[in-house]
């Protein structure tokens, strides 16, 4: 399992997408993706349309 956290500082941070599998998983809105490359066993993560909002730090755990 995956997840993908926007980090609010001050040790706290905020959910924005988590998969449980090798599938592609993408946010409620479609605008951020997690896809697994199983064969390299890496895994991608892409935010597009991005807005000013969008800005800050991300991590995954």
């Amino acid at each position: 399992q995956k997840y993908w956290y926007l980090s609010l500082g001050n040790g706290e941070r905020k959910e924005v997408l988590r998969t449980y599998s090798y599938e592609e998983s993408r946010s409620q809105d479609g605008r951020i993706q997690i896809k697994d490359n199983k064969a390299s066993k890496t895994f991608s993560v892409t935010m597009s349309d991005l807005k000013a909002e969008d800005s800050g730090t991300y991590f995954c755990t």
